[in-house]
């Protein structure tokens, strides 16, 4: 795209486009902007929804409060030589309120964990025993870390 511009118009294209993310991220304030440190809520359906960052509740001083999931993948070779591949995540989280737990053997749901960082806001959603859905929300518009 950039190819047939001079160097003068290339230049104010860039300029525009980082001007802008600035001014995105400016406006954008603080985007994880959950209550408490592990938020377990209801989902209005017999369900829950859990958010909370794992960096937060290591750093918190509260015991209590913890979110974790466990993914693992296991492949074994059957009797005609060929691969049979099985993956799973098992979530877990807490507050003072109460405790939930769910696993999953969807193959979305365990991608879902893909590359989760510390900074990452976890969102789980909850029926039964069953992780439905598990969203991970990455952002450099979050809170400045303490130094």
């Amino acid at each position: 795209m950039m190819k047939g511009l001079s160097n003068g118009r290339r230049a104010r294209l860039v300029s525009a486009a980082i001007l802008m993310g600035f001014v995105s991220a400016a406006g954008a304030g603080s985007r994880y902007n959950v209550p408490g440190v592990v938020r377990i809520s209801e989902d209005g359906q017999g369900g829950w929804v859990v958010e909370g960052t794992l960096g937060e509740v290591r750093n918190s001083p509260d015991s209590v409060h913890r979110i974790s999931c466990l993914q693992t993948r296991t492949e074994v070779i059957n009797a005609g030589g060929l691969p049979s591949r099985t993956m799973r995540v098992t979530c877990q989280a807490a507050n003072t309120e109460r405790a939930v737990m769910c696993i999953s053997g969807s193959e979305a749901v365990v991608n879902a964990l893909n590359g989760v960082s510390n900074d990452a806001l976890l969102e789980l959603h909850i029926t039964g025993s069953i992780c439905t859905d598990i969203i991970v929300y990455e952002s450099s518009g979050t809170i400045r870390k303490a130094a």
